[in-house]
């Protein structure tokens, strides 16, 4: 997401940026905190929390976050039984404001990710005292849980079924 959103952000070397949450607090909202730090810092700008500098000579923007939606999700894999793919979506908006409250940016941005963990490893990435991290397992419907052990049967089946009529023939 920061290559997305880095672009967009054009400030003066010397600026300033009070960085804002304009929603209500979510669970997981110091972890877009941090993310917007990060990427801010690594371009030398000086940044102010919830309000602006009050005497200050930098030219001073506003850039404001909603944490929309955070999802994570597990499937079986198809080919590894021991394995699951875990699959994230993360959405917020954001809106850049310069010193006169002119709107220089704002767009809604997302991004979905997956990768495939073991099984046993999913105690390690979940943390049930952080509710977000704990995903959801998609449950499969009966038919395709019942269309491996069918096939397999009906091909064992088949298979018994040649063997024996072969022998009585000859």
């Amino acid at each position: 997401m920061a290559d997305s959103l880095s672009p967009h952000i054009v400030l003066p070397e010397t600026a300033a940026v009070c960085l804002r949450s304009a929603a209500v607090t979510t669970e997981w909202n110091w972890l877009l905190e941090q993310y917007l730090t990060d990427m801010l810092q690594k371009r030398g700008v000086v940044i102010f929390f919830n309000n602006q500098p009050s005497a200050s000579s930098l030219p001073c923007y506003r850039l404001e976050y909603w944490p929309l939606d955070l999802r994570i999700g597990y499937k079986r894999s198809s080919v590894l039984k021991k394995m699951l793919q875990r699959s994230l979506h993360i959405e917020f908006a954001v809106r850049i404001l310069d010193a006169e409250n002119r709107l220089l940016f704002s767009q809604i941005l997302s991004r979905d990710s997956q990768d495939v963990i073991g099984r046993k490893d999913l105690a390690a990435v979940e943390n049930s005292a952080l509710p977000f991290t704990v995903g959801k397992m998609e449950s499969r419907p009966l038919f395709e849980r019942m269309i491996e052990p069918l096939v397999i049967s009906c091909v064992t089946g088949g298979i018994i079924y040649l063997f024996y009529s072969m022998r009585t023939q000859s």
